[in-house]
């Protein structure tokens, strides 16, 4: 049985690696590329157009698994995904307002919450308990908009979001596989296996980027897994070694979450809209302290795999308030820790500048004096 699991994610990844050359020549003959500006890492014009193929392979992997119940809920959750994926196409084709990517995008998290997926509980954090059917839905639609919009600001470098929602996605279905739900641990090894066949040309140096065609797409469902995990039967994820659900996506989802709260804080501590565009997401000061490209992506990589298995393991001895405040003091420590790394790097630099344009202004003077002689 384990074997389908595997199939379903090589054939994903062999159906988005096998659609991408067609993309990118189409895109290349339609000029539709997206190209460099101030805030931007890559210095050519790039096809933006790889949440295309990551949309095919995933879809048509995941109608080999419809049967039964999950039927019902691909209702939902395919017509969800169809808004995001026109709404992120006309984005990346010719810009929409953010008022209006936020409007479609409640839309789609509005269809699956009508679908049955919904988060029915606080967890523990605010003392609430149970959660009436319109705060569900509310607190529902906030999540999924939220972290649709998290994992659409990180992708910034070359292979960052790809491979950072691969480990999320490839987690969550391992999560699944051991819990006993195989129909969403498929569509997890589904994302994951698209994914996987688009970092193939993603990796620096980019010959393609994912767009927030994908972007959104990736994100929300991850959000939707993410929210199907925690809202397993307590006997079901007892079988997969946890007591605490929420704890376990929070650290697998953690990453582009903290990135993206961090920026709007300092941003609203400067006095400006947290939806200003800078660059101060934890990419942009890697590559400040001279990481390049590809090592940028490992780091984050490692740190979402640190999350990751600090909430499966370690986390789960804890109340799940105390360890998201756990999560987060850790990842406050390493972003902290790069900005004071930087801000020692950019000191040592003005000091070597200033010595170096103080023994040219002595050479100078010494040549000065030589010719007044």
């Amino acid at each position: 049985m384990d074997l389908d699991y595997a199939l379903s994610f090589l054939l994903a990844a062999l159906l988005s690696a096998g659609v991408i050359p067609w993309i990118v020549r189409y895109a290349h003959r339609r000029s539709l590329l997206d190209r460099p500006d101030g805030r931007k890492q890559h210095e050519r014009a790039v096809p933006a157009m790889g949440g295309v193929a990551v949309f095919f392979a995933f879809t048509l992997t995941a109608c080999f698994w419809l049967q039964g119940t999950s039927m019902r809920e691909t209702l939902f959750l395919f017509p969800a995904l169809l808004i995001l994926f026109v709404t992120g196409m006309v984005d990346d084709l010719r810009d929409l307002s953010p008022g209006r990517k936020f409007f479609f995008q409640f839309i789609a998290a509005g269809i699956v919450c009508a679908g049955g997926l919904r988060i029915r509980s606080d967890f523990g954090l605010f003392g609430i308990g149970e959660l009436d059917v319109v705060s569900s839905y509310i607190v529902t639609m906030l999540f999924i908009t939220a972290m649709t919009n998290a994992y659409n600001l990180i992708d910034g470098v070359d292979g960052l979001l790809g491979g950072i929602a691969l480990i999320g996605s490839a987690g969550l279905g391992l999560l699944f596989l051991q819990a006993g739900d195989g129909f969403h641990a498929a569509l997890s090894f589904a994302l994951s296996g698209a994914l996987a066949g688009f970092l193939r040309y993603n990796f620096y140096p980019a010959i393609l980027f994912m767009g927030d065609t994908g972007s959104l797409l990736v994100g929300f469902l991850l959000a939707a897994l993410g929210i199907r995990f925690f809202s397993l039967p307590l006997h079901e994820l007892a079988h997969a070694g946890i007591s605490h659900g929420f704890t376990v996506v929070a650290g697998l989802l953690f990453l582009p979450v903290f990135d993206v709260v961090r920026v709007f804080i300092i941003r609203m501590l400067k006095g400006k809209s947290p939806f200003h565009g800078d660059r101060r997401h934890l990419h942009h000061v890697l590559v400040k302290n001279g990481l390049s490209a590809p090592l940028v992506c490992l780091t984050e990589y490692g740190a979402t795999v640190l999350f990751s298995v600090l909430s499966v393991t370690w986390l789960q001895r804890f109340s799940t308030a105390s360890a998201l405040l756990l999560l987060f003091s850790l990842a406050v420590l390493l972003a902290e820790g790069l900005t004071i790394a930087y801000l020692v790097r950019s000191r040592r630099n003005l000091r070597s500048r200033a010595d170096q344009f103080g023994d040219l202004r002595r050479k100078n003077r010494f040549a000065a004096r030589l010719l007044n002689f």
